[in-house]
């Protein structure tokens, strides 16, 4: 037996958290804790995450998330390390990451789909990574995430722009009207 050394009474305490899996969408959410391990084949070292929501209906929910950026499979390895960048972008990290602590607490968008699983029940996975302020550049696909390893492959490359000139073709007239530079 083992005294408690208080009245604890459990009705005076709320009740512990949902562990369902929230919606699929985009959330605010921030790296709180991280930790490197080698994954069940043995065969290199996987990131294994914490990202809490920070704002919204799911505020101070939790997220898991894991990424192989070392792995006997090369094909793995490029992917967990295409993770990993898109993280490091979403943060505003630059340069060399020697260690994870320097991506948490620092806000990012995340993609949030369920992954289902008929043996263990359904689960939150994340998909991309973005910029926590920032608005999507035009380069990105829709919903302004980091494309997925897969899709990144297969993606066709853009053709760059000229940026706008002053001067309209010919035939066309400027959206601001055909005022010539020294008219008022």
């Amino acid at each position: 037996m083992a005294n408690l050394n208080t009245n604890f009474n459990p009705e005076a305490v709320e009740s512990g958290g949902d562990f369902s899996p929230i919606p699929a969408g985009e959330y605010l959410a921030q790296i709180v804790s991280s930790e490197v391990v080698t994954p069940k084949s043995g065969q290199g070292l996987m990131l294994k995450l914490r990202l809490d929501i920070m704002d919204g209906p799911f505020e101070r929910r939790v997220i898991f998330d894991q990424i192989n950026y070392q792995h006997a499979n090369p094909t793995a390895q490029l992917i967990g390390q295409q993770r990993l960048k898109a993280i490091c972008e979403a943060v505003g990290h630059a340069g060399p990451l020697g260690d994870s602590e320097d991506l948490h607490y620092k806000p990012m968008r995340i993609r949030v789909v369920i992954k289902r699983d008929e043996a263990y029940g359904d689960k939150n996975e994340v998909k991309g990574f973005r910029p926590a302020y920032d608005s999507p550049p035009q380069s990105k696909p829709a919903g302004g995430y980091a494309q997925q390893p897969q899709a990144a492959a297969q993606a066709q490359p853009r053709q760059q722009q000229a940026p706008p000139s002053a001067a309209p073709a010919p035939g066309q007239t400027r959206p601001w009207g055909n005022r010539t530079a020294g008219a008022r």
